[in-house]
């Protein structure tokens, strides 16, 4: 957004986000993949310690369904956690589009959605290390982009937006004719 503090951190998010959107897109392809074919190697798959795909069709990649149980009326939001993540990602794009970027309530929303997901990656990155005792690049690529979208939504709540300021037309510069 035009009139923010001089800083690159506002058009950081919405790379951030675009990366974000590739990594959650690229992690339900993977999801998808393995469940059609289990012998399908990812990418990230470098070995049998660092493997995406183990992690990603594991019954943590759904956090939502083990929360909700089987039986629940709302079994229909026991999406992949990636499904969360692509939702996220593309809703904090869109808060950083005009005119939402001057709100300072949807700068608070960001930050509470940032808070959010910024915990929820602490605790599947314990899940990672401690019960799966894994390596996801993917996963850790997402804690990463989580973390940096919190600390850029914690900068833009100590230095909040201004919206630009038009020049009057009576103080636009009068262009000089050349004799050319």
């Amino acid at each position: 957004c035009l009139g923010r503090p001089r800083t690159n951190t506002f058009s950081m998010l919405k790379v951030l986000c675009f990366l974000g959107v590739f990594v959650a897109a690229y992690a339900l392809y993977i999801e998808g993949k393995v469940s059609a074919d289990p012998s399908y190697e990812a990418l990230c798959d470098i070995g049998t310690w660092a493997s995406c795909s183990k992690v990603l069709t594991s019954k943590w990649s759904n956090v939502a369904a083990m929360a909700l149980g089987q039986d629940s009326p709302l079994s229909f939001l026991a999406q992949p956690n990636s499904f969360y993540g692509l939702m996220f990602y593309q809703v904090i794009f869109l808060s950083d589009v005009e005119p939402l970027c001057y709100n300072r309530s949807i700068d608070f929303l960001r930050l509470i959605a940032s808070i959010l997901a910024g915990s929820l990656s602490v605790y599947l990155g314990f899940i990672l290390i401690n019960v799966l005792q894994d390596v996801c690049v993917v996963c850790i690529t997402t804690y990463v982009l989580n973390a940096l979208i919190l600390l850029i939504s914690l900068r833009r709540i100590w230095a909040p937006a201004t919206r630009p300021v038009k020049a009057p037309s009576s103080a636009k510069a009068k262009v000089k004719k050349s004799n050319y």
